[in-house]
């Protein structure tokens, strides 16, 4: 996340901005696909209940909102840009499909 975020912000034009979305995205979907077995392999286990998580819970929490604010200042940038709209819609698909929430 921290790195999408990165590229994105530091993205010299929409369409830049647009791939790294696109990779974000399809990178994100392989993450998903691997969280879902392990969570089916230790179905009892909470990373909430595991307090020597709480540091890399809160690291992951975090590069979630860098990401998210800089879709929201690239949307700022580019504001009427169809390339970047329709990154976020494929982005959004893919992330519906793949039972990522975030």
């Amino acid at each position: 996340n921290v790195e999408a975020a990165d590229k994105i912000n530091s993205a010299k034009n929409e369409q830049e901005a647009a791939d790294a979305i696109l990779k974000y995205s399809k990178e994100t979907v392989k993450l998903t696909e691997k969280a879902k077995a392990i969570e089916a392999k230790y179905a009892d286990f909470r990373i909430a209940a595991n307090k020597d998580l709480e540091a890399e819970a809160a690291a992951v929490q975090e590069s979630f909102t860098k990401f998210h604010d800089s879709l929201t200042r690239l949307t700022s940038r580019f504001p009427k840009s169809t390339v970047i709209m329709d990154a976020l819609r494929k982005h959004a698909q893919e992330s519906y499909r793949s039972g990522n929430r975030q």
